[in-house]
């Protein structure tokens, strides 16, 4: 079995720029949450229906999927043979944020417009502490590859070294 290759973190800090830049790089197919979970009107699918989602990704030998649906993190845990945390500080992940307002992207389906930016900006200010210690606490009790990366210039790092 290949790689099998989970990414997450607040939003923000470049998982889908990761993921596509690995996926470009490695030639392990990428899959958002965001575009299985979400509908362009921004409504979004029923939990089951997620799972039925990933379990066609989970059928492949590799895949890169990233995203950070706690609701879904230790379904997805028990398919993964690498765990990549981005773990940024809440001010990159802001800017993260507001770099990506009003831009067309391939990881969601939709563009997020200013309004969407600030309601996501009043969520990660608490993603410390309500979904860190979830993660941390994955992390710990994950047996398989686990890299944490905090900036930009380790995710380019890392990356890198993916090449070689």
């Amino acid at each position: 079995m290949g790689k099998r290759i989970l990414i997450i973190g607040c939003p923000g800090s470049g998982k889908s720029y990761l993921s596509v830049e690995l996926s470009k790089k490695t030639k392990i197919p990428c899959f958002h949450i965001d575009n299985l979970y979400w509908n362009p009107d921004k409504t979004h699918i029923e939990r089951d229906e997620l799972i039925k989602k990933y379990n066609d990704i989970f059928k492949l030998d590799e895949f890169i999927l990233e995203g950070n649906y706690q609701a879904t993190l230790e379904y997805r845990v028990k398919y993964a043979s690498t765990i990549i945390f981005l773990d940024f500080s809440l001010d990159d992940c802001i800017k993260g944020i507001r770099e990506r307002t009003n831009k067309e992207r391939s990881d969601i389906p939709w563009i997020q417009n200013e309004e969407d930016g600030e309601q996501l900006i009043d969520w990660i200010k608490e993603f410390d502490t309500r979904e860190k210690p979830v993660i941390i606490n994955t992390l710990n009790s994950f047996k398989g590859e686990v890299i944490i990366l905090h900036n930009k210039e380790e995710v380019n790092e890392y990356l890198k070294k993916e090449i070689e």
